[in-house]
């Protein structure tokens, strides 16, 4: 059995001008690798694009390139940006505590002045 056998299709009538007309559509197309794909990818030289790839590309390559660079600067940017504000939202949390335990301390004295005078 070749793959060709384990091509399947379907067999389906058409409701146009041929009514008793029958067609076939195949389902899978065939497991054989294609001898073109093969021809065409053995000329490709990566260790030389410049002689493989058409001018055209090469540009849009680059530009690629420059691009993924900037991004990864970028990247490294927010990352640093992102620490610094984590710091200054942690400088600001402790800041907030001990302005809590000055109002709460506040709130105590005031209290026991309020509730005990001294006069």
């Amino acid at each position: 059995m070749t793959t060709h056998d384990l091509c399947i299709s379907t067999t389906v009538a058409t409701t146009t001008k041929f009514p008793s007309a029958l067609l076939e559509f195949p389902l899978l197309e065939s497991l054989e690798p294609k001898q073109n794909h093969l021809n065409n990818s053995s000329t490709f030289d990566a260790s030389n694009l410049e002689k493989s790839v058409p001018p055209k590309y090469l540009k849009f390559i680059s530009n690629l390139e420059n691009e993924i660079l900037n991004v990864s600067m970028e990247k490294e940017t927010m990352k640093l940006e992102v620490m610094r504000a984590q710091a200054m939202i942690n400088i600001l949390q402790l800041c907030i505590d001990l302005l809590n335990k000055e109002n709460e301390d506040l709130r105590r004295v005031v209290r026991d002045l309020y509730l005990f005078p001294s006069f």
